[in-house]
Formats: structure tokens, C-alpha cells, sequence
């Protein structure tokens, strides 16, 4: 089976909590009583075998067509029932331009949201497998933006301004394409030696409108004072995978882009360095096109990224040094002797 027309997919997303600025955009944490994060940019390109796009609502949409998607230069207002605007369908390129600005502190998430408030017993645990949607703020009441203890009241966490939340859509526009893999890297870009607030990065996503959630805590069973050689084991707290397969790799030792997603793009040296994490999603089986009944499907993968207010990494102590940047690369194959 030969490497078809692999997508270059930049992303884009850039997290940092630094003490030094350079060119490039940064994000910020503060040392300060809450951790604050600005200017966090994510945006998508494609190459032509594979389209994607945004599903306009945010979320997993059922039966979805085109007409549910949108891409180019994309803008999200939640005050609108349809919350991304951009042209109108699937193209070869997506961006988002978010910039969340406002965070504060990481974010807890609750099994239920109750009008004035989120008890302590609906508050999710740090690596739960959510039931429901609800985003949280952190109680800085507590210790550093864990989101346990008496809650009182919490206010609801602000989508794509707390918490980073979109619906990818991903359709083969070639008959012979069999599998298309997403590739959420991870990249720990500080020259710190210790994990710090990168370990209460959590990543959570469901595939094709799935029952139940992913979330894969990027720390693994280490803390934000584990260092970045120290080898990690990514878990998922759900582990089926219908119709399509997930690969979990942390590094403790430097890579290259390219060696973990195949690119031959301008990307494939840039470093990966130890402690950072790539989650894998390919969609669809060896030798069997995706193309079926004259249809080319549109899969959807629904993402979330966030800090995890109730993970015991999200403290003060963390904060300070770390860094990272998040990268999407897609590749498709073709069936073999295509």
C-alpha cells in the first residue's frame, strides 16, 4: 500500500506558558493566583485528497451534508444557533482564528449542570469519561483551580474561550482512498526538564457520533514534576474503538514530525521533543475504499482541549517554563496497486 496524498496539516494550536517571547505567538500563564492563557490560534490545511471542514453547531451533527459544514477562514459567535460561519461546504483548508484570551484558570467538567450552581458530587473526577458536555470553571477557591470541594456555585466554562471545542469533518475526494489518519501531536516546546502544566493537558474527543467520550490525560500516571525522560503511558478511558483505530505515544526522547506522521512537507524536521504525546485517529480498513454505493462519507471527529482544574498537575508549581504546540497532521492511503 503506497503513501497518497499526504495533507500537510498545520496546525497552529500554540500553548505556552513562557517567560520569554520571540516571534511567533505565544500563550501565557501567569504565576500568579489563577493561570491565564491568551492568543492560542488554530488553523488547518489540507491537501486536495482529503476535504474538511467545521460542522457549523460545534458539534457531532447526525446525517450530516455538506450544507452542515463550513471552512477557509472560519469565525465562531455562540450567541448564534449555527456558531462557525466560513464559506459554505468542505474545501482543502480550515481556519479557525480563535484566540482564547480569556482563560483564567483550567476548567473542571460536571455530569450535570444545575441552574445557580454545580454540586461537589456532580464534578467529575480528573480523568473521567464525561457523560454529558458540561464545562466548568475551576474553583479558585480551592487549591490552584481544582474544580473539587464545596462547589457553591461555578460559572458554566465559556466554549472556545475556556476550553477549545470544534467538529472536524473529513471526506475522501478520491474513489481509491481506504484510510484517512488524524495526528494530534503534542510538541513540548519549553527547554524545562519536568512535564509542569502540560502534564493537566487533557485531550478528549469521540469519532462519527460514537456513545461515549475519550479522554486521554497527556500526563499519564506522572505528575507536572515528572520529568520529560521519564518514559509515560497515554490511557483512554474508553477503550473501543469502533470502525476506525486509535494509537496513544508519548516520547521521552526527541523525533521529528516526520517520523511520526510520515509528512514530506517542510514540517517533517521540525523537532518533537521528550514529553511531548501524539494521539492517532485513522478512519476506515486497509484495501476497502471508503467510497462506497457512489458516496463519499464524511467522517466527523469531535475534539476538546483543555486543562483539567481537578487534575493534581494543575498548581502553581507547574506553571512556570512550560510550554507546547499542538500540530494536526492528516494522511490518507490509497488501496494497494492504486
Amino acid at each position: 500500500m503506497k503513501k497518497k496524498g499526504l495533507i500537510i496539516a498545520t496546525i497552529v494550536m500554540v500553548l505556552v506558558l513562557a517567560v520569554s517571547l520571540t516571534t511567533a505567538t505565544y500563550a501565557w500563564f501567569t504565576t500568579t493566583s489563577s493561570s491565564s492563557v491568551t492568543n492560542i490560534n488554530v488553523s488547518v490545511a489540507a491537501g486536495s485528497d482529503v476535504n474538511i471542514g467545521l460542522t457549523t453547531t460545534g458539534s457531532h451533527v447526525q446525517s450530516a451534508t455538506e450544507a452542515n459544514f463550513v471552512s477557509g477562514t472560519c469565525n465562531w459567535n455562540d450567541t448564534t444557533a449555527n456558531a462557525w460561519a466560513g464559506d459554505e461546504g468542505l474545501s482543502s483548508s480550515v481556519d479557525t482564528g480563535l484566540s482564547l484570551s480569556a482563560i483564567q484558570l483550567a476548567v473542571g467538567t460536571a455530569s450535570k449542570n444545575v441552574a445557580g450552581g454545580v454540586a461537589a458530587a456532580d464534578v467529575d473526577a480528573a480523568n473521567a469519561q464525561l457523560t454529558s458536555e458540561y464545562f466548568i470553571k475551576a474553583n479558585e477557591s480551592t487549591a490552584q483551580g481544582h474544580a473539587t470541594g464545596a462547589i457553591g456555585t461555578i460559572q458554566d466554562a465559556v466554549e472556545n474561550s475556556d476550553y477549545l471545542h470544534f467538529t472536524l469533518g473529513l471526506q475522501p475526494s478520491l474513489q481509491t482512498i481506504d484510510t484517512i489518519t488524524l495526528n494530534m501531536t503534542i510538541a513540548a516546546t519549553d527547554t524545562k526538564k519536568i512535564m509542569g502544566m502540560t502534564a493537566a493537558l487533557h485531550v478528549m474527543f469521540k469519532v462519527d457520533g460514537e456513545a461515549n467520550w475519550h479522554n486521554i490525560d497527556l500526563g499519564g500516571a506522572g505528575t507536572y514534576n515528572t520529568t520529560k525522560a521519564t518514559a509515560r503511558t497515554l490511557t483512554d478511558t474508553n477503550t473501543t474503538y469502533s470502525g476506525y483505530a486509535c494509537t496513544k505515544t508519548a516520547y521521552n526522547t526527541d523525533t521529528t514530525l516526520g517520523t511520526i506522521c510520515g509528512t514530506s512537507d517542510a514540517l517533517a524536521a521540525t523537532t518533537i521533543a521528550a514529553g511531548s504525546s501524539n494521539i492517532a485517529i485513522t478512519l476506515g480498513t486497509t484495501n476497502t475504499a471508503m467510497y462506497q454505493n457512489s458516496v463519499y462519507p464524511i467522517h466527523q471527529i469531535e475534539i476538546y482541549i483543555y486543562y483539567v482544574g481537578a487534575d493534581s498537575d494543575a498548581v502553581g508549581a507547574a506553571v512556570i517554563g512550560s510550554s507546547c504546540t499542538t500540530y494536526f497532521t492528516i494522511t490518507d492511503t490509497e488501496i494497494s496497486g492504486s
